[in-house]
């Protein structure tokens, strides 16, 4: 039963409901049905075992639960936040009640999407880029944002925007890492497009993730640590150079997000107990605050980001007094994917793309499933 849900999973990052509405719909549709389905299944087989852990789940359901008020006053992008947010977290109850070899092969699914996604990005860059071109110059198209993008040759596809495609692969990079063998040929075509994708946010976040591993492996890895830490250093300052002048520089990046805090923080001034309700967060320059907790604050007021932070830290705190008694490396390697996103999207807004949410949400609930992945090979058909 769990191979239509490995075949939704290894969609999921490729279908954008901003790009393919139809699509994301169905999708949608066909996510969620699934997802009952198994969660009926699992929670009706006495065979399962029972997980005290899923306990922890219910600062998220409490999260879920602060978002109803925004779906039922009439209000479109609070009823699509609620039901994507929805969909993570029975996808994270689902996960969190599967043995270590269901959710070794979610990991498979997951970064098998990584390496799809990657040939797409490579292909944008070295062949996309030039239709692109032909494309506008046919049409006489000039300025915008698909000239800046044209000139600064940041690949995207298929996400929206480079930060979201950067945030996604830095998720995959320690996924990919964990309890795999055959991590190399993957890396070689996912690392290349991340770098590709020019984003500062997302190098930052994979070097807080880097440094959390080192911090925390029991592993006497001090020189094979800095040798990483500076190759981390050399990609970010890749990152720098790579990028281009105009909208897409690092400095009107860091100067526009200042703007969108500033410009949210007056929002939240109006009403920041209760909030002003999902999807009443925009502001003239943004419709999303480049800031989850900001943006949580807003839209959800004190309750709904309290909860969410509760899911957080209480997610947080397990998972490290696991590592500390496990000292396994592999979970604490699916630990830093699941930190990297949430450090990215103190800087971004990954978490409002469910392509790519709905991931970290499985990342959790394998976090609180607590695989032992050490025994686990890697399938020698997997990318």
């Amino acid at each position: 039963m769990l191979t239509p849900l490995l075949i939704l999973i290894f969609l999921r990052p490729f279908i954008s409901p901003e790009a393919f509405p139809a699509a994301g719909a169905i999708y949608l549709n066909l996510l969620l049905a699934c997802l009952c389905a198994l969660l009926c299944f699992l929670l009706a087989d006495k065979r399962e075992r029972g997980k005290a852990e899923t306990a922890s789940l219910l600062p998220a359901a409490l999260f879920i639960i602060a978002i109803l008020p925004s779906a039922f006053h009439g209000n479109a992008d609070g009823a699509a936040l609620l039901i994507n947010q929805l969909a993570g977290f029975s996808a994270c109850l689902l996960v969190s009640r599967m043995d270590k070899e269901r959710t070794s092969r979610i990991i498979d699914a997951i970064t098998a999407a990584g390496a799809g996604i990657a040939v797409i990005a490579l292909y944008q860059y070295f062949y996309g880029f030039g239709h692109l071109a032909e494309y506008m110059a046919k049409n006489e198209m000039s300025g915008g944002i698909a000239s800046d993008y044209l000139g600064s040759k940041r690949v995207f596809a298929p996400f929206v925007t480079s930060n979201a495609l950067a945030g996604f692969l830095a998720m995959v990079i320690p996924l990919r890492m964990a309890g795999r063998k055959t991590a190399l040929p993957s890396l070689l075509l996912i690392i290349p497009a991340f770098l590709l994708a020019k984003s500062l946010g997302a190098a930052a976040a994979l070097f807080c993730g880097t440094l959390l591993f080192f911090s925390l492996s029991r592993n006497k890895f001090r020189k094979t640590a800095l040798a990483v830490l500076l190759l981390a250093g050399v990609f970010i300052a890749a990152v720098f150079v790579l990028r281009s002048t105009g909208s897409q520089s690092p400095g009107f990046s860091l100067h526009s997000r200042l703007a969108y805090w500033k410009e949210i923080a007056l929002i939240i001034k109006n009403s920041p107990v209760c909030g002003n309700g999902a999807g009443n967060c925009a502001g003239s320059a943004s419709s999303f605050a480049h800031n989850l907790f900001l943006q949580l604050w807003c839209e959800l007021g004190i309750p709904g980001t309290a909860a969410f932070a509760w899911f957080i830290i209480s997610t947080a705190g397990k998972a490290c007094a696991h590592i500390r008694r496990s000292g396994d490396d592999n979970y604490l390697l699916i630990f830093c994917a699941w930190t990297i996103f949430l450090v990215h999207n103190l800087a971004d807004f990954t978490f409002f793309l469910p392509q790519i949410s709905f991931i970290w949400w499985l990342i959790g609930g394998i976090l609180i499933s607590k695989p032992d992945l050490t025994k686990i090979p890697a399938p020698s058909a997997s990318p």
